[in-house]
């Protein structure tokens, strides 16, 4: 799935920061698109620590692909507006995907395959990633020849909307049991607590 994900983001790099600020798309000033980002941010972090007690409680499946549907949804958003206030609507889903990933996919793995499978994972993710980059960088040059910089920003947003198909992977929860919600917040604060580098 990240090898997707690769692939979707290569297609919308060198079109993003165009359609937001130039008049082929959006045409954000620069204090708009510094809001539109830390905004996204602010989201990100205001449901970070609560989006970590959902994956734990009711599945870091779960969490990563409701993270894809939110991303997505907010692409094709934003390939349909034309002014800064609707777009912030993608801001936020982006923000809620973000938190919504934050750790989920590398937690489902690690308890999948413990600590040298996702070594192993992430060598061969980073290997693989190489040609997946070179084709997507492909097809937005190939865009890019359409005129409309909407397209690759939709296409973006189709291809990692359909990363919810994560849905039917194996679900985990991090341990044996499923724990309660007040259960689950507290582990994790101590668990901050406790670690210096948290």
């Amino acid at each position: 799935m990240c090898l997707i994900e690769f692939f979707a983001f290569k297609i919308l790099d060198p079109y993003y920061i165009q359609f937001m600020t130039t008049e082929k798309g959006l045409g954000l000033t620069p204090t708009q698109f510094g809001f539109f980002v830390s905004l996204t941010s602010a989201v990100t972090s205001a449901i970070d620590y609560l989006s970590g007690a959902f994956a734990d409680r009711l599945g870091r499946r779960l969490s990563w692909g409701l993270a894809m549907f939110f991303y997505g949804a907010g692409m094709l958003w934003l390939s349909s507006v034309s002014a800064f206030g609707p777009a912030l609507v993608t801001t936020v889903l982006m923000g809620i995907s973000y938190a919504f990933t934050s750790g989920a996919r590398e937690a489902w793995l690690y308890d999948k395959v413990g600590q040298e499978g996702t070594r192993q994972t992430f060598g061969k993710l980073y290997l693989y990633s190489i040609p997946f980059t070179a084709v997507g960088m492909a097809v937005a040059f190939i865009l890019g020849g359409f005129g409309s910089l909407r397209i690759p920003i939709a296409l973006t947003g189709i291809i990692i909307a359909n990363g919810f198909f994560i849905m039917t992977f194996p679900e985990n929860y991090g341990n044996q049991h499923r724990r309660g919600w007040l259960e689950v917040l507290k582990a994790g604060f101590y668990q901050f607590l406790k670690s210096r580098v948290l």
